[in-house]
């Protein structure tokens, strides 16, 4: 028996070898190939992105000293105004100070003076209240006032009552009419946090 391959036949097998070839070099060579390529490409921009990070870090590492100064100094700034103590003892001591100076230097005359307790304002700073009493003119109030706002630490007034010494219900007659005013003020200066802690811990 005589087996004869027609010419369709065999450009249909020749076809399908053909194709056949063409599938396994996509298989075996150019999938691979562009996957290897594909991952080269990634890897590149990886290097790329790496490359960008350390010449923005080389562009601003002779930034950094500078912004450390800048913060060292605003940090100290900050610092300067509040009081600095070991404990709360010596704080309350500085805030009497403070305002007993101030009141000298007006000519005004401390009564009562009484240091609160303590309260924590934040994780970091504490207040310190103080409360006093006095007699003076309403210009040494303002000018007392003037210089507790003016003072190196920072002292805030938290209540302020004036009265007058002698109320006039009426025009007087025949002596003259006191302008004194009765002062009665509380004020708050700023401490470490960590002073109440400390205290805490003694206890």
């Amino acid at each position: 028996m005589k087996f004869e391959i027609r010419q369709r036949d065999r450009r249909a097998l020749i076809l399908l070898l053909l194709a056949w070839a063409i599938y396994g070099a996509a298989e075996w060579v150019v999938l691979p190939a562009y996957d290897r390529l594909a991952a080269a490409q990634d890897r590149a921009a990886d290097k790329e992105k790496q490359l960008r990070r350390y010449r923005r870090a080389e562009l601003r590492k002779g930034q950094y000293a500078d912004l450390l100064k800048v913060a060292d100094a605003r940090v100290k700034q900050n610092e300067s105004v509040v009081i600095a103590a070991s404990n709360l003892s010596l704080a309350s001591a500085e805030l009497q100070s403070l305002v007993e100076g101030t009141a000298n230097k007006v000519g005004v005359m401390l009564g009562q003076r009484l240091i609160g307790a303590p309260r924590r304002l934040n994780d970091y700073f504490a207040e310190i209240p103080m409360t006093m009493s006095f007699e003076s003119t309403p210009g040494q109030v303002v000018s007392f006032l003037n210089e507790l706002r003016s003072l190196p630490r920072f002292v805030t007034v938290r209540a302020l009552q004036i009265t007058p010494v002698a109320p006039v219900f009426e025009a007087p007659k025949g002596s003259d009419l006191t302008k004194n005013v009765r002062v009665s003020i509380t004020c708050g200066a700023l401490t470490s946090a960590d002073l109440l802690k400390a205290e805490v811990t003694k206890k």
